[in-house]
């Protein structure tokens, strides 16, 4: 079976050959090719792009049922290692501290729907902005997590529910909601921004004063507009 990016073919712009060259080591189980792969292009183009261009095609044609050749668990994996170097490997950022969240709770922190989060987390870390990184169970979790980090701008990610639903419910929505006037309780001054895969277009209950992103590089614009105007 083929994952709808063969190996083959001329006239492939370099972001298609590249996927291609891509799905062939992940194909191979060659996971030291994948993280070859990945760098290159964040070398040349930068993390964002790399995601967007190069890995997200990817793993969305990896996961349509029936196209299914590549061990996806196997991919994510590798994927959220060359992200999780490309975090720590990044020269620290100086200025309003940035600390990246996933929705306490809500968000995996493996598996193919956590590799976006992991993405984002490298692209803004090569920008450099100066970055905290949390995955939550919890509230207090969070709470204790931006307290410890004196944020200034808190940036959640929300993640679809599942890995196979493309939006959030209204039940997730209300709870995002909530949690910004809490957060603002407790760190005074706090920026918060919003967004990911399950922030679904036109949701009800968001405050106004939380800008909203959708993918990464939205991600990476907003919360470093976020940062310059503090």
């Amino acid at each position: 079976m083929q994952t709808g990016i063969s190996s083959g073919g001329s006239g492939l712009s370099a972001d298609s050959a590249h996927t291609r060259e891509l799905a062939a080591a992940a194909r191979a189980r060659d996971v030291v090719g994948i993280r070859r792969v990945v760098e290159g292009r964040v070398v040349e183009h930068g993390v964002a792009r790399a995601w967007a261009h190069t890995v997200q095609p990817l793993l969305d044609a990896a996961r349509t049922p029936g196209l299914q050749d590549v061990d996806v668990a196997l991919l994510a994996e590798a994927l959220g290692g060359v992200f999780a170097t490309l975090t720590v490997d990044a020269p620290i950022g100086t200025g309003p501290a940035v600390l990246l969240s996933t929705v306490p709770g809500r968000a995996p922190v493996t598996g193919p729907a956590a590799v976006e989060f992991h993405a984002l987390a490298a692209a803004l870390a090569r920008v450099p902005v100066n970055l905290r990184v949390t995955a939550p169970v919890s509230r207090s979790a969070l709470g204790a997590t931006l307290a410890g980090s004196a944020a200034d701008v808190v940036a959640l990610w929300w993640a679809a529910h599942t890995e196979d639903a493309d939006t959030c419910t209204d039940t997730d929505a209300a709870d995002v909601a909530s949690l910004v006037p809490w957060l603002r309780r407790r760190r005074r001054g706090v920026t918060i921004v919003a967004g990911g895969p399950g922030a679904r277009p036109g949701s009800q209950g968001l405050p106004r004063s939380v800008r909203g992103f959708g993918d990464v590089t939205s991600a990476v614009e907003c919360i470093v507009e976020a940062v310059r105007t503090r």
